[in-house]
């Protein structure tokens, strides 16, 4: 199958922008005003948000879930999920979209900080004010510097994207109560796995193949990926599998049987049929949109 470039939109605009080093910021209000302050469902594939709201009003619509926001606050939201606003015209604040690899390569050697903000997260202003203040300056210095071209921008940003999320692991820490700590082995040995996922995208393995590996069982993996996800081991890599076919599927060419097959499916009609399972949609459908 031929290479093609893959491109991904925000809110389904034409798609400008390239995984998988990508970052964008800007206002809350910049966007929200073209969409008359009502963005409809949708969900980001392979791509995460930190929203930063300072003021306004509004609610946030989850898949089961109706939020309202009526304080200073911190949202984030990691890939895949499904969510839509409906906004007061005098909201203020930022929102910073960045690639799920990204982060990962940039915390490769802390993954419980990727972990631990993979889930939506509403952190309150008041509840932990000095570092909501810091985290406030911090975004407003990348974004100034994503907005112009200075000497070794690339540098600066990675250093000002690192200090962000780590003060929102933090200021999620102190509020939470959990400790600041490098991990538990059940954290490494999941975070592990999904890296050993990811550089084995094609062909899959089997459970007993990625717990050989790590030098485990299958069932302790299973017992792993349960105690630090909520999923079982095959659920993990279900999910990321799927992504990955919806990536192929809204951003390449290729048939629905080449990617059932570059994927390691060797039945296109049982892809389709788990596909169907998880996304709800049939791969034609999701493709069409």
């Amino acid at each position: 199958m031929p290479a093609q470039k893959q491109l991904y939109g925000l809110y389904g605009e034409p798609r400008d922008f390239a995984l998988p080093n990508f970052m964008h910021c800007e206002t809350i209000e910049y966007r929200s005003k073209k969409y008359d302050w009502h963005i409809e469902m949708h969900r980001h594939a392979h791509l995460f948000q930190v929203f930063l709201f300072e003021s306004g009003f509004g609610q946030l619509q989850l898949q089961n879930q109706l939020v309202e926001l009526r304080e200073a606050c911190i949202l984030i939201l990691p890939e895949n999920t499904l969510h839509g606003f409906v906004l007061s015209s005098d909201v203020q604040g930022m929102v910073l979209t960045l690639s799920q690899d990204f982060i990962e390569t940039i915390f490769y050697k802390s993954p419980q900080i990727p972990l631990a903000l993979n889930q939506v997260l509403f952190l309150q202003a008041e509840a932990d004010a000095d570092r909501f203040k810091h985290i406030t300056q911090l975004i407003q210095q990348l974004y100034t510097e994503l907005v112009h071209e200075l000497p070794e921008k690339k540098l600066v940003l990675q250093s000002y994207l690192t200090l962000l999320l780590t003060e929102v692991f933090r200021m999620y820490g102190a509020i939470s109560g959990q400790k600041e700590t490098n991990g538990s082995r059940s954290t490494d040995y999941y975070n592990a796995f999904r890296q050993n996922i990811r550089q084995s995208r094609s062909p899959q393995k089997s459970i007993q193949e990625y717990a050989r590996d790590l030098r485990i069982t299958d069932v302790h993996l299973n017992r792993i990926c349960k105690q630090v996800a909520g999923q079982t081991a095959s659920q993990v890599v279900q999910q990321f599998f799927i992504l990955e076919a919806e990536k192929h599927l809204l951003h390449t060419e290729y048939s629905i049987s080449e990617i059932a097959y570059s994927l390691n499916y060797k039945d296109p009609a049982y892809f389709s049929r788990v596909f169907k399972g998880v996304t709800g949609k049939s791969p034609k459908a999701f493709r069409r949109g």
